[in-house]
């Protein structure tokens, strides 16, 4: 992995809301779940596609080149996107939010372990 998340300690604080996965212009990009796209564009410098999971998630790719139109369904494993240039780095930077308030990534992808409190 590229930068990780670094949480910011206020709504409007530095941090880095996601995580920078290395990546080649051209690779492809899989729908993590059944998603739908409600946002592919470019913005300022750079393709960005935001896709909404259901139940209050969204997730942001920055550096990817939409495959599917506005308002498509795109079914789990299927291409999603492409790699983009990308100016702030050879990555695409995922972004995940719940209900508004961003989640590291790795948190849902089973990467990093939850926090479980022990009876002492």
């Amino acid at each position: 992995m590229g930068r990780p998340y670094v949480a910011p300690v206020g709504e409007y604080g530095p941090g880095h809301r996601g995580i920078d996965i290395p990546a080649v212009v051209g690779d492809e990009i899989v729908a993590p779940t059944w998603v739908r796209v409600v946002f592919a564009d470019r913005v300022v410098d750079r393709d960005v596609l935001t896709v909404d999971a259901g139940d209050g998630w969204l997730a942001s790719f920055d550096g990817a080149t939409a495959l599917a139109g506005v308002g498509q369904r795109v079914a789990p494993g299927a291409p999603l996107a492409t790699v983009a240039e990308n100016p702030h780095c050879a990555c695409v930077h995922v972004g995940l939010r719940h209900s508004g308030a961003y989640v590291n990534p790795l948190l849902v992808w089973g990467q990093i372990p939850h926090a479980v409190l022990l009876p002492w």
